[in-house]
């Protein structure tokens, strides 16, 4: 993969952002609506029912985003530069990934791929691209290679050769997406023996201080996030 380096852009170009969320689960894309998304330039909603079956594996999640990146360049708003394709168990700090996406020319072809990297379990990866990327892979379509083990080794086919930029990793390799597996409970201290509670520093601390998004939420997770975020800054 190709490394993230701002300091090489001496300029910064428009930015908007568009979003093609699927939804997994009303509440789920209830809340995402209620947060996040309203920072977005605009955003498709793809219903459940777009989803024929549900699988946690990265076969399916590549399958998945082929059908959900070809109807969204089918239906895109012409002024849209950038396109974030996502599930609705994330959240974005959408300011900070405007910022970002103002180093890179959205007239080329630039594409990204956001996934926890430090995390052993599966989650579904995002996927951001410029709107001539997208133009691109929607002609190449029928030459990406599907037999390929990662979203991450199948996009460099469609995009013959060329790999994704890395902005899901600041400069020290830290993960900017931050995919939690230890969720928002009422009774969580009951899980735990005396003197047995772990307070998941550790893990914290494997992720960067400069998140820009979390993954593999539950409701109750994306109803808190925005609240004690707004709560910290300020």
């Amino acid at each position: 993969m190709l490394s993230y380096n701002p300091r090489k852009f001496n300029q910064t170009h428009k930015t908007s952002l568009f979003v093609s969320l699927q939804s997994t689960d009303y509440d789920k894309t209830e809340a995402c609506e209620n947060s996040w998304l309203q920072k977005a330039d605009d955003y498709f909603i793809f219903p459940k029912s777009f989803m024929k079956r549900l699988n946690l594996n990265e076969m399916w999640s590549l399958s998945h985003y082929s059908q959900l990146m070809s109807q969204t360049y089918l239906n895109l708003p012409h002024q849209s530069r950038w396109i974030l394709f996502t599930f609705d168990d994330n959240f974005y700090f959408i300011e900070k990934l405007i910022d970002e996406l103002a180093n890179y020319d959205s007239h080329r072809d630039y594409y990204f791929i956001i996934r926890d990297y430090s995390s052993k379990d599966f989650h579904f990866p995002s996927i951001i691209m410029s709107r001539n990327a997208l133009d691109t892979f929607y002609e190449n379509r029928e030459k990406c290679t599907s037999q390929l083990h990662s979203i991450e080794d199948w996009l460099t086919t469609c995009f013959q050769g060329v790999k994704p930029f890395i902005i899901s990793r600041d400069f020290s390799g830290k993960s900017r997406c931050f995919a939690l597996n230890r969720h928002f409970e009422i009774e969580e201290m009951k899980k735990y023996k005396k003197n047995d509670y772990d307070d998941g520093y550790s893990v914290i601390n494997e992720h960067s201080s400069s998140l820009i998004s979390f993954s593999n939420l539950t409701v109750d997770d994306l109803r808190l996030l925005p609240i004690l975020i707004d709560r910290i800054v300020k």
